[in-house]
């Protein structure tokens, strides 16, 4: 169900920013700083939407894939800890059969 919600909240917001753009054609400039360019404002507004995602598209998957390396990490450890842990049973279980 929460997933569903976020698909709906998805199409609320691209059909808001699809009717922002057709109401906006006018021609703008555009600076980025070492050119200027004179573009539709509908074409600013949706690569300001698509850079926007892009962004938060990286942000997630970087913090997603340092979360995934240290679970890695910490099942590799806990795996270590359980092998000693069985290592050191045996041994007590052999002296306990050698009295």
């Amino acid at each position: 169900m929460k997933a569903q919600w976020r698909v709906l909240l998805g199409f609320v917001m691209v059909f808001i920013i699809v009717v922002l753009s057709i109401i906006n054609t006018e021609v703008v400039e555009v600076n980025v700083g070492f050119a200027t360019y004179k573009s539709p404002l509908i074409f600013v507004i949706l690569c300001s939407a698509i850079c926007g995602a892009c962004i938060i598209l990286f942000t997630f998957y970087s913090s997603l894939w340092k979360k995934n390396k240290e679970i890695k990490n910490l099942k590799a450890e806990l795996k270590n800890i359980v092998n000693k842990y069985d290592e050191k049973v045996s041994v007590v279980e052999e002296k306990e059969n050698l009295n």
